[in-house]
């Protein structure tokens, strides 16, 4: 095997057939001699950590999916670890892959979640006498436990069943609401803040924290959006200043350009003018200028809500096309988020007449980012810290280790650290500065509050830095 696994790796996703030799090499012996012996070496030589980091993570991705899919060999790497076939390096390597395969992003991860959930076969590799199996073993508990969709909730209030974008998983929620969710008259779903703190929800503790905080978060954007339409719809008085366009029409789908394809959307046309075009000889250059001098008037990547005969059918974001704008007549484009909300809004533009356009001025852009990473979320780095913490839990200590700085402040409070900081000038702290430097050197979380504060995390971040 190539000494430069970062190297051969980036040749593996670049060449032509490289992903299919290891797929065909990984399925072609599935028997426990090639899974204890060329397949363990093939696995092992993937596993170094700055495999994990080349191109964002989607290298080594593409060569795990294409080892597992047809999962060929995943099936019976599976039956080879339940019957007790694989020796310790071999196990190592299995409960690697496991922890590989569940990290994928979005849906990727789904077909072998079942396998992670299975606790005959995590309790035995947290059984194992080797730690680096029993260390991987944990890191899975956490990411299933980050996936679970909390506890279950008895009677009528649990989650699921109001409307077409209401489930029981956060992760299948859309982040713009559909037509049904927006004139829904059902209180959402949340859950109550305690519920982290009871021991019976412990295996779910996790899941219960990014359940909530996504429901809570999301219902801020949508409380906004709901307001207001209905000040636009004339339902609620106040004032707003986003657009209004009548009389649209479906006119065709947009992928952008031959040059540069986006994310497709469709194409409605104005029945009249812009009033951002009210002055009447305007050349088709003024009127793309015109545009680019307000980039507030349809701005790019802001909410739209479509509606027919002033009822609610489905929500997108505006794409600012200023070439399709600036024609005569002017073409918005709309792109859809949303199986159900597009299946609707396809369907009923077809034969609609009476179609009009509401920007709305919620901030998507500040919600629509943390929302989807919370969706996408596989780990809760603090989780033991923060969401499990009891009063008698033992503190842990950071990941890197700094004993002589320590020990140095242990014998005196007041002693030059110029030296262990590498700083160009002389570093001298009182003797609470001393005791809050410390405790954050030699705790993985510490509050600490005042002008040390600063200083403190500073130094922490230095020496993570360097110990990295």
């Amino acid at each position: 095997m190539q000494p430069d696994a970062a190297g051969c790796v980036h040749k593996l996703n670049n060449s032509k057939d490289g992903l299919k030799a290891v797929q065909s090499v990984m399925r072609m012996d599935t028997s426990p001699a090639f899974m204890n012996g060329l397949g363990t070496r093939v696995l092992t030589y993937f596993q170094p950590p700055e495999l994990k980091d080349l191109s964002g993570g989607r290298y080594l991705q593409q060569i795990i999916t294409k080892i597992v899919d047809p999962p060929i060999f995943w099936d019976e790497f599976v039956l080879a670890f339940r019957g007790g076939k694989l020796q310790e390096p071999a196990t190592l390597c299995f409960a690697w892959l496991l922890l590989q395969l569940v990290s994928l992003p979005g849906d990727e991860a789904d077909p072998y979640r079942p396998v992670a959930q299975d606790t005959t076969i995590v309790d035995s590799l947290a059984a194992s006498q080797n730690n680096d199996i029993r260390t991987i073993a944990h890191k899975i508990r956490h990411i299933v436990s980050a996936h679970n969709v909390g506890a279950f909730i008895t009677g009528d209030h649990g989650p699921g069943g109001r409307h077409d974008n209401d489930f029981e998983d956060f992760r299948k929620i859309t982040i713009l609401p559909t037509a049904d969710e927006i004139t829904s008259k059902e209180q959402p779903f949340y859950r109550a803040s305690d519920e982290l703190d009871d021991p019976a929800t412990i295996d779910t503790r996790v899941g219960t924290y990014l359940d909530n905080t996504f429901r809570l978060l999301r219902e801020d954007m949508v409380h906004d959006m709901r307001e207001e339409l209905e000040i636009a719809q004339g339902k609620k008085k106040g004032h707003r200043m986003g657009l209004v366009v009548y009389g649209l029409k479906l006119l065709d789908l947009y992928c952008g350009t031959q040059e540069r394809r986006v994310k497709w959307g469709i194409q409605l046309e104005c029945a009249h003018d812009l009033r951002i075009f009210d002055r009447v000889k305007l050349t088709p250059g003024d009127r793309k200028a015109a545009l680019q001098n307000n980039r507030r008037f349809a701005k790019h990547g802001s909410m739209a809500c479509i509606l027919i005969n002033d009822k609610v059918i489905g929500f997108g974001s505006i794409h600012r096309d200023e070439d399709l704008l600036s024609q005569r007549p002017p073409v918005f484009v709309v792109q859809l988020e949303g199986e159900a909300s597009t299946i609707n809004v396809l369907t009923r533009l077809k034969t609609a007449n009476n179609v009009k356009m509401v920007q709305i001025d919620t901030a998507l852009f500040a919600y629509e980012p943390v929302l989807k990473a919370i969706q996408n979320i596989k780990d809760v780095p603090l989780a033991e810290e923060l969401l499990f913490w009891e009063k008698d839990s033992p503190t842990r200590p950071p990941s890197f280790d700094e004993p002589d700085i320590v020990s140095a402040l242990e014998l005196d409070p007041g002693c030059e650290l110029q030296s262990y900081l590498r700083t160009g000038s002389s570093v001298k702290l009182d003797e609470k500065q001393a005791a809050s430097l410390a405790t954050g050197l030699t705790q993985k979380v510490s509050l600490i509050q005042g002008p040390p504060g600063e200083f403190i995390i500073r130094t922490r971040t230095f020496i993570s830095c360097v110990a990295e």
